[in-house]
């Protein structure tokens, strides 16, 4: 069920008009409690000892939603002495008061409507289906084709989405939709604005048709003549609705936490306010279901967050401040126009991890508003209708969502960091225009802040997927700065340097942060930048003209711009104070990664010139017809002609079978068979082909 929004202290004009927010922190009357035993008995002894009132019990969090009565329901100041009294309490093990957060729907502010479509189609009945030119591009764009997101080798492959469940949260979802009541798994969803197990928007206001449009991207069904095609339409997809109400840690944690077990995906198309100001992230509770859900979801292989990067590049923000962006556990994803570049509106930062196509400019024109803009996304809207100008890095997750649920299809074993390893050694380059923002770091990968690792390529992705073996076990090291209250202020510049040599439990480098407690002056015109030992730049907190903020900040600066690389060295930041102070209380450096037995020497690291980066995206063209995911029923029709053989009953040895047939299909009785002999000892204890088949009907 749905309720009236309730305004506080910030406006959102969902236009090219400022956007106004209130610099203050909003303190409400509800307090957070985790207790000793997640006990109700014990939350009310505690409730009942300090005036408070029990709201009702998350169960999902392990959380109790307290309300003091006697407190204001809004106050610009935090009620310490409450707050005091329950951290003192021995049953209590952690409390936070909750302030209102300002999370904003990452559209691109030039959302229209289009009905009544009605144009053929050759591959499906649907009427927009010939304007998903971001599913398949043969030039419709008026732009080069190919550039979208080379799903339909998948499809092909009958990979749909099959058995994935995404949570979609939101402001809701218009369930009864014909493009989508067929996907809806009411049993996973909820409403946490109204409390209820009803997540429908209130659809009186057009702004909550956001959900809709993302759940449409991922899984409008197919041939019904109804709109257009979802990426992953086999799978299913639970609404949770969030985003139409006040909103608090208490809020996003529910969310995010609400039978996330039985969820292999969560999307979020929103985010703390992309006004070139804002500098906040996931709060206390929110970050550890997201760390958990990571870590512990899918029976441990650990849930996929896929989150919008941000719209804010025109205003000159950058999801460096986005702590949802820099979390190691979230898949942040920006946007590309019809020819392959950074959308105007995608935000830049060396957390980025990959971006697809939603269409627009590259660049911002004073006369936009004028131009009947191109080649945007279609999908579902309010009052089951369709909506071709869907856009923003809003869109961007949705996609990228869709494509994850194929590549979990494909492997239902895949950790949440083999996700990320895949899509970081299959993304592609879309474009040679921006080919100053990319590197080749010292692992080999292309690499840029504005792209992350490339363009999504969802039939390479799947094709790796379905060969891949997991990697190891997440390693982590932590070098802390010997010097604290470090203080840098005017012009100056300060170099540190981190030794890493004894790092020894990390060969192989995925994330990166720069873990900092800082007390800032003018915290725009602060600028971080690390190098890695293989010389591999990153602007990990660039200036931003609009923040002038004087507070202090607990933040982690993420890079993935050194992926894959040897950590040992020493690594350099430096940090510049350009009409700014700000003085270190803490800083650290983290690395994630694996511990492999070969630890590689890095190469240089380069910025690629014209010619070289051209060859790249030709390579990777060529890859992209190369590697076809295979269907499973040709798996069985080849692997019927070793029932004479001695088969491993193991889901890696079969993703061997996979591998050969996806890189040479024209030799299935032949080479595979050579290469599974290889894998398959005599002296294992096998099974028969028919409890194979059976197998692979199940995973695959």
């Amino acid at each position: 069920m749905y309720l009236f929004k309730f305004t506080f202290c910030w406006i959102l004009l969902l236009s090219f008009q400022p956007i106004i927010f209130c610099n203050e922190d909003v303190f409400t009357n509800d307090f957070a409690v985790q207790v000793e035993g997640d006990s109700d008995d014990v939350a009310n002894l505690v409730a009942m000892s300090h005036g408070c009132q029990i709201v009702k019990r998350i169960k999902s969090v392990n959380l109790f939603h307290f309300k003091h009565p006697k407190l204001k329901k809004r106050s610009k100041r935090s009620a310490e002495h409450i707050l005091n009294i329950l951290k003192s309490d021995p049953n209590v093990i952690h409390v936070e008061q909750q302030r209102l957060l300002k999370r904003v729907k990452r559209l691109d502010d030039l959302d229209s409507l289009f009905d009544d479509l009605q144009d053929d189609s050759s591959m499906f009945n649907d009427p927009i289906w010939p304007k998903q030119w971001h599913l398949y591009n043969d030039g419709q764009t008026d732009g080069p084709p190919r550039m979208d997101i080379n799903v339909e080798p998948v499809w092909h492959a009958n990979i749909k989405g099959d058995g994935v469940i995404v949570s979609v949260i939101d402001d809701g979802v218009d369930y009864t939709h014909p493009d989508l009541k067929d996907a809806y798994n009411s049993t996973l969803s909820f409403d946490i604005n109204g409390n209820d197990k009803d997540p429908f928007p209130n659809d009186t206001l057009d702004s909550n048709g956001h959900g809709t449009k993302c759940a449409g991207v991922i899984a409008s069904k197919p041939n019904d003549r109804v709109c257009g095609v979802g990426i992953a339409h086999k799978a299913q997809f639970a609404a949770i609705r969030a985003l139409d109400g006040p909103i608090t840690d208490l809020t996003e944690s529910e969310a995010l936490a609400y039978n996330l077990p039985l969820v292999d995906i969560v999307t979020a198309s929103w985010g703390p306010p992309d006004s070139g100001k804002s500098f906040e992230g996931p709060h206390h509770f929110t970050a550890k279901v997201m760390k958990e859900g990571a870590e512990r979801g899918r029976n441990g292989s650990g849930v996929i967050f896929i989150w919008a990067a941000g719209n804010g590049n025109f205003r000159g923000d950058f999801c460096s401040f986005d702590g949802y962006v820099n979390s190691l556990y979230t898949i942040p994803i920006g946007s590309l126009t019809h020819t392959g570049e950074k959308s105007y509106y995608s935000e830049s930062c060396t957390a980025n991890f990959a971006a697809t196509f939603t269409g627009g400019f590259s660049y911002l024109s004073s006369n936009i508003l004028n131009i009947n803009l191109p080649n945007r996304i279609v999908t579902t809207s309010l009052h089951h209708k369709c909506t071709e100008s869907f856009q923003g890095t809003s869109a961007s997750a949705p996609v990228a969502t869709g494509c994850a649920a194929l590549i979990i299809q494909a492997n239902p074993f895949l950790t949440w960091r083999d996700v990320q390893h895949i899509i970081a050694l299959t993304a592609r380059v879309s474009s040679i225009e921006d080919r100053d923002d990319w590197t080749i770091n010292g692992a080999g990968y292309h690499v840029s802040p504005n792209y992350g690792f490339g363009a999504l390529d969802c039939s390479s992705a799947v094709g790796f997927a379905q060969l891949w073996e997991n990697v190891g076990e997440q390693q982590k090291c932590v070098i802390d700065h010997s010097g604290d209250n470090v203080i840098i202020e005017n012009e100056d510049n300060r170099i540190f340097t981190f030794d890493t040599n004894n790092c020894k439990n990390v060969s192989h480098l995925e994330h990166v942060v720069v873990q900092v407690n800082m007390t800032v002056q003018n915290r725009g015109g602060i600028k971080m930048t690390l190098i890695s030992p293989a010389g591999t730049i990153s602007v990990i907190m660039p200036h931003r003209q609009k923040d002038t903020a004087n507070k202090t900040n607990v933040f982690g600066f993420l890079t993935v711009m050194t992926w894959g690389e040897n950590p040992e060295g020493n690594w350099t930041l430096k940090v510049t104070a350009k009409d700014a102070k700000v003085t270190f209380n803490n800083l650290s450096l983290v690395l994630y990664g694996t511990n492999d037995t070969e630890r590689k020497p890095n190469i240089n690291s380069f910025t690629p010139n014209r010619e070289k980066l051209l060859k790249i995206m030709e390579e990777e063209d060529q890859r992209t017809k190369n590697i076809i995911p295979m269907k499973k029923t040709d798996l069985y029709e080849t692997l019927k002609t070793a029932d004479s053989m001695k088969l491993k009953l193991n889901p890696r040895e079969l993703r061997g079978v996979v591998n050969q047939l996806n890189y040479d299909k024209r030799n299935q009785g032949t080479n595979w068979a050579k290469e599974f002999r290889k894998r398959s000892q005599a002296d294992l204890d096998l099974r028969d082909l028919s409890d194979l088949l059976n197998m692979i009907d199940k995973r695959y």
